[in-house]
C-alpha cells in the first residue's frame, strides 16, 4: 500500500501518521556477487578433513577423489617418506580432457608444483607432511580444480573415498 520504504505506521487519536525510512537491504537491489575465491573457501573445511584423515591412515588402500565433474585429483598418503601424494587427471587417463588442457592449463599446474605424467599417466605432486598444512594443501587443491578443471565453486564438491562418495 506504501511501499517498500514504510517502516512504521502510528496511530494518535484517530489519526494516522507513516514514517518513511529508506529501506535496508531493498528487495529490488541484487545481492552483491560472491566471488569464485570466496566461494572456494567454503569447501576448505571440508577438503582439508579429507586430508587430516589421509594424514591419520597411511595405508595404500586410502584415497579421497575431489571431482570437479570436469577433471578430478586423487589423494592417498605416503608413509615413506610421511606426505600426501595427489595426482591432477590428465588427457592420457581420460580422453576428454586432452582438448581441454591447453598449455595455459597445464602451465597452472606445473606452476603449483605437479610433475608431467610419467610412471603414471596423470600429473603428480607429493606434499612432504612437514612442509604443508591440511589447509594449505585443500586451498590449493580447490584453485586447481576451479582454474584447471573449471570446477563451478557454488556446486557440491564431489568426494569419493575408499567407501565410496561422501
Amino acid at each position: 500500500m506504501f511501499g517498500r520504504n514504510v517502516s512504521a505506521v502510528l496511530c494518535a487519536a484517530g489519526m494516522m501518521f507513516v514514517v518513511m525510512a529508506p529501506a535496508i537491504g531493498r528487495a529490488d537491489t541484487a545481492p552483491a556477487a560472491v566471488s569464485p575465491k570466496t566461494q572456494l573457501s567454503r569447501h576448505v573445511a571440508g577438503v582439508a578433513a579429507q586430508i587430516r584423515r589421509l594424514r591419520k591412515n597411511a595405508s595404500p588402500d586410502i584415497f579421497a577423489t575431489f571431482d570437479g565433474s570436469v577433471g578430478h585429483v586423487r589423494c592417498a598418503p605416503r608413509d615413506t617418506p610421511v606426505a600426501i601424494y595427489c595426482e591432477a587427471q590428465s588427457g592420457a587417463a581420460e580422453p576428454s580432457l586432452a582438448a581441454k588442457l591447453t598449455p595455459a592449463l597445464v602451465a597452472e599446474l606445473h606452476g603449483a608444483g605437479y610433475a608431467d605424467p610419467g610412471k603414471t599417466p596423470n600429473y603428480s605432486k607429493t606434499y612432504a607432511a612437514d612442509q604443508f598444512e591440511n589447509a594449505e594443501i585443500a586451498r590449493e587443491l580447490l584453485t586447481i580444480l576451479h582454474d584447471v578443471y573449471g570446477y563451478d565453486p557454488s556446486t557440491k564438491l564431489q568426494v569419493t573415498t575408499e567407501n565410496g562418495p561422501n
